[in-house]
């Protein structure tokens, strides 16, 4: 007595059967000879050999053929390169977010106390406008030049450093739709990279 499985391309069992001669394909599939009896829910042909994954975890695992091991949904190799890409892209937008941003041909500390600084200034400009009074300030950049400032200059900053960070997200999610596009492949997800020329000094 033998025993025979079928399987398509990917490596899927689609049926076991025993007999003495190979039965006809039934899901237009390979047929195979095994050496031993095997739960078909629980192995995939691949190589040219049976690979058996043991008992299913969870009905939220899946036969992950990449590792040969049981995956929750969402996990497979492909998802966890995505995830682990995707979260390298956000580190290095919220890097490049608080590492300074360019205006009037200087580069602006964009720290979290940089920032605040320059929403306090911002704050001053603007009094300062509304009232008809005179607005000037000296601003040290990152590497430590200074640039003089009125209070139109002082507005644009903030307006550049916005307009920075919006940039920043918009190349973000650019780079997120090419890391989990519909033909994503764990290849074309670890090519993905920040721009170069974005976030240079």
């Amino acid at each position: 007595m033998s025993f025979w499985i079928e399987h398509d391309a990917e490596g899927r069992v689609f049926q076991l059967t025993e007999g003495v001669e190979a039965p006809q394909p039934f899901f237009g599939g390979t047929v195979v000879e095994i050496g031993h009896r095997v739960n078909t829910g629980t192995v995939l042909f691949l190589d040219g050999e049976l690979v058996e994954f043991g008992p299913r975890p969870s009905d939220q695992h899946v036969k992950d053929a990449a590792t040969r091991t049981w995956a929750l949904v969402g996990t497979t190799a492909l998802a966890q390169a995505q995830d682990e890409k995707w979260k390298e892209v956000k580190a290095e937008r919220d890097r490049l977010e608080t590492a300074g941003f360019p205006y009037l041909g200087k580069w602006i500390d964009s720290d979290a106390r940089s920032v605040q600084r320059i929403t306090g200034a911002v704050q001053s400009a603007q009094a300062a406008i509304a009232a008809g009074a005179p607005f000037a300030i000296g601003w040290t950049c990152s590497d430590n030049s200074v640039i003089d400032l009125d209070g139109e200059q002082m507005l644009g900053m903030t307006v550049a450093l916005a307009a920075y960070a919006n940039a920043l997200h918009v190349t973000a999610r650019g780079l997120r739709a090419l890391i989990y596009a519909e033909d994503a492949t764990e290849a074309s997800v670890a090519a993905v990279a920040w721009p170069a020329e974005e976030g240079s000094s």
